[in-house]
């Protein structure tokens, strides 16, 4: 809306779009089949943004116009500025874009699709034009203006033609992930999320970050906070997303991430339901609302303030590559880092056994998953390990909260399966650790100690140090490799805490990388070095 409550609308739209006789572009250029975007993938082959505006009682348009060049374009957002000007920004796959003069990038970056910032007039002429994209993928989905008229913008990004700043916190996009699939190859959108601040002609860029992990992350909404710290929210995928202080993680269909004005620190972000839409009101405060499922929405109101004890994510303790599951599971007995900052003592406190069991309090700590706590390993500022609880057996998910001498952490959702293994060692018939130093005969007996594979039988008590007779592995799980992998004992490690297992197999005859250690879906991997 502008100042007069005008009603600015952007999106894409085909020939039959009724322009108005002012209109900057009339009639969409004929349409073409780029290399980039054949074979059938989802990107716009034909048709044009569009911008309009309607008069404040919505009866007649003052402007409507096309905008794009012969191969395909859409708008996403428009945001008026204080003069009444309308910024629309968009994707297009065209490389003759009808870019103005002063354009920050006047060439077409390459691959599929850049992203483009245009500028148009109160009366609809347009005033500015740039393309926005690096050689693969880019595409701008949102821009909010802050009060002295800098323009942000959100959306993916598989790395632009321009720079990331100095300070910013993740200079690079991330790397993508394998997607394999039968067929013709298919090109996936695979991008991180970023924030880029430009001056307010957009002539210059004064600011530019990614966020994101492996595989897609796709922001859909922007929105800056009166000291000029934006906020984005959108799409995660996969494990990894940068998450601090979080209400989820690895759970939801979307994420909340809120940045430092100059870009360089994420005080704030968690994965959350899927997000529609984001505002920030006066006082630095967020709303975002979006589906909770296909037949409920929600608002949420988020409160950024560091909590002063915070954890920030819950991961696996493997110190092999890990597991290949789209998301990291809790699973009930798996070995955990719960990672943070204030969340116990300043130096690393070793857990306690009394009485046979691994206690679950160290230097003032304690950990609850849905209100059970778990026996602790260790605790320490920014990390506490933990083994979950055995009560997960069953649940879908968990709520997992920090007690620091009778502070509470923030609580995080988290998604919990009923395997979801991991290597913790993988050594020799001596006990030594396996490596390209050390290997294994071919033929002898090797061993992996593994978490995340539940209960054994007879059942063990949670942080129970475990001693003859030792209950066996009840999970199904497989071990294989390119050669076989004889398993000839499964079960609890003795002297180990519960929830650790002793897996022992007859060594291959010869090196065998990306072995898969796999149990409820999800895998695990390591390497056997033979002599």
């Amino acid at each position: 809306m502008d100042a007069n409550g005008s009603a600015v609308v952007t999106g894409s739209a085909g020939s039959s779009f009724p322009v108005t006789a002012n209109a900057y572009q009339i009639v969409a250029p004929p349409t073409c089949t780029a290399p980039g975007i054949s074979g059938g993938a989802n990107y716009p082959s034909s048709g044009d943004a569009y911008l309009a505006k309607l008069a404040p009682d919505g009866g007649s348009l003052v402007y409507a116009t096309l905008l794009g060049g012969s191969c395909g374009d859409g708008g996403h957002s428009v945001a008026v500025d204080a003069s009444g000007n309308a910024w629309v920004v968009g994707i297009t796959s065209s490389p003759d874009f009808p870019v103005t003069a002063d354009a920050l990038q006047s060439k077409y970056g390459g691959g599929y699709s850049d992203g483009f910032v245009a500028r148009f007039d109160p009366q609809g002429r347009l005033a500015y034009a740039t393309f926005l994209g690096g050689p693969v993928y880019d595409e701008i989905f949102d821009l909010a203006l802050d009060a002295a008229g800098a323009v942000y913008l959100t959306g993916s990004s598989t790395g632009f033609t321009q720079a990331a700043s100095s300070s910013a916190f993740q200079t690079q996009p991330a790397a993508t992930c394998i997607i394999f699939g039968i067929g013709p190859p298919m090109y996936y959108n695979e991008g991180s999320a970023f924030v880029m601040k430009l001056d307010s002609a957009a002539h210059r860029v004064t600011g530019l970050t990614y966020l994101g992990a492996p595989c897609t992350q796709s922001a859909q909404t922007i929105a800056v906070d009166r000291i000029g710290a934006p906020w984005i929210a959108g799409i995660p995928s996969g494990s990894g997303f940068p998450v601090a202080a979080p209400f989820q993680d690895n759970i939801g269909g979307g994420f909340v991430s809120r940045f430092t004005p100059d870009l360089s620190h994420v005080p704030f972000s968690t994965y959350f339901d899927s997000v529609g839409g984001l505002a920030v009101d006066a006082a630095g405060t967020a709303y975002v609302a979006g589906a909770k499922s296909s037949q409920q929405a929600y608002i949420a109101r988020i409160e950024a303030t560091p909590p002063a004890v915070q954890v920030d994510t819950v991961t696996g303790y493997s110190q092999v590559p890990p597991a290949s599951a789209p998301v990291e599971y809790i699973a009930p007995g798996k070995v955990l880092r719960v990672l943070g900052r204030n969340a116990g003592p300043a130096n690393v406190t070793p857990g306690a056994v009394v009485n046979g069991a691994v206690t679950t309090t160290a230097g003032g700590v304690s950990v609850t998953f849905d209100g059970v706590a778990a026996p602790i390993l260790s605790a320490s500022a920014a990390e506490v390990d933990v083994v979950a609880p055995f009560a997960l057996a069953g649940k879908t998910s968990t709520t997992v909260q920090v007690t620091l001498n009778n502070v509470k952490s923030n609580a995080v959702l988290m998604p919990v399966a009923a395997a979801s293994p991991e290597v913790l060692a993988v050594l020799n018939g001596d006990f030594t650790v396996n490596s390209p130093a050390n290997p294994a005969a071919a033929g002898s007996y090797m061993t992996i100690y593994a978490s995340g594979l539940g209960q054994t039988d007879p059942p063990a008590l949670d942080g129970q140090v475990t001693f003859p007779p030792l209950g066996l592995v009840t999970a199904q799980f497989s071990l294989r490799g390119s050669d076989a992998f004889p398993v000839v004992y499964a079960g609890a490690g003795y002297g180990t805490v519960a929830g650790v297992v002793q897996i022992d197999f007859v060594a291959p005859a010869q090196t065998a990388q990306n072995v898969v250690l796999a149990a409820g879906g999800t895998d695990a991997y390591f390497t056997v070095y033979i002599k």
